[in-house]
């Protein structure tokens, strides 16, 4: 009974903001609500939104005998700090923008790949298995070493986790584990 009135109080809401100013910028709106400004990747919000559907119809094959997995990626950027206070914020921005390009060439336009928070990004990987999952992590650790680098030629190293869960927490929890277990083997 709560989650209807909420329902109902946010559909009013956005009534009055739809009669206001019109379908236009309430789409705008929307749309900058789910977006980073920095990278033009989808946020967090976005992520949540769209993992709880994809998890739903991976719960949904699995309860009917079919196949449809769900994998998540946890990407992190390597030394971006140290990047930030040897060649400004502005060159820290630029390898965040060229990670996010680069994640956006290794997946298909179905993955939704986003930017969660500082240096790290999240892929969800619809329709793929951990053995797909595992090839467009090694796709994104060949063209890093190739393609990314700092404005002084540093080169820009990831590290990557991988799950493939049936609920977003625990997906979270397994790729952000498995990153970090990665990161700590490069020290």
């Amino acid at each position: 009974m709560k989650k209807k009135i909420q329902f109902f109080k946010a559909s009013v809401r956005g009534m009055g903001l739809l009669i206001r100013y019109g379908p236009a910028k309430v789409s705008l709106w929307r749309e900058q609500a789910m977006i980073d400004d920095l990278t033009g990747l989808y946020n967090r919000r976005f992520l949540h939104e769209a993992g709880k559907r994809e998890l739903a119809k991976a719960l949904r094959s699995e309860w009917q005998g079919e196949g449809y997995s769900v994998s998540f990626i946890f990407v992190d950027i390597d030394n971006l700090k140290r990047i930030n206070d040897e060649e400004g914020h502005a060159a820290g921005d630029k390898v965040l923008q060229s990670v996010a390009a680069l994640l956006e060439k290794c997946c298909r336009e179905v993955d939704i790949v986003s930017r969660v928070g500082g240096d790290e990004f999240n892929i969800l990987l619809p329709q793929t298995g951990k053995e797909g999952a595992q090839l467009v992590i090694d796709r994104l650790k060949e063209l890093a070493k190739k393609e990314l680098v700092s404005s002084k030629g540093r080169p820009i190293s990831l590290s990557c986790g991988l799950a493939q869960e049936f609920s977003l927490k625990a997906l979270k929890e397994t790729a952000d584990a498995q990153m970090y277990q990665e990161k700590r083997s490069k020290l």
